[in-house]
Parts: structure tokens; C-alpha cells; sequence
């Protein structure tokens, strides 16, 4: 069964004159397949934080069924 969990690191925040995001880190275990790794991401995160919409998602496979993701927001 796949779990996933936020990382300690995450929720790094970049604020320009012009821009401004947030990242979101968080790792998936027990799954080799990319789609069940992003279809995980996709629930356990938010569509939107503040005015902030999910416009991105990274997933880095490691070995063992273990992936590491990214979230990011922006306006």
C-alpha cells in the first residue's frame, strides 16, 4: 500500500517584486508506478493554498518504489 508524507524541509517560499510561490515537498513510498506516485500527490495535497493554485507537480523516482515530489503553488 502506497504512503506519502510531507518532508520536515518542505513549504520553501519564494517572494519576489512581481512573483511570489511556494513549494511543497513530500515523499511517496511503495508504488514503482508514476501514475499511482502523482495520483497520490494530487489527493493528499490542496488545489489551492491562499491565493496560491497548484500549477506544478515534480516526482523523482528513487529505488524501491520510493519517490520524492514536488508541489509547487503560484499565483
Amino acid at each position: 500500500m502506497p504512503i506519502i508524507y510531507e518532508l520536515a524541509e518542505s513549504r520553501s517560499v519564494s517572494v519576489g517584486s512581481t512573483t511570489r510561490s511556494l513549494t511543497l515537498s513530500w515523499i511517496v513510498t511503495g508504488t514503482a508506478s508514476e501514475d499511482a506516485a502523482y495520483l497520490l500527490v494530487l489527493a493528499a495535497t490542496l488545489p489551492a493554498v491562499g491565493r496560491l493554485t497548484r500549477t506544478d507537480v515534480k516526482l523523482d523516482p528513487k529505488v524501491g518504489g520510493v519517490w520524492l515530489a514536488e508541489v509547487t503553488y503560484s499565483p
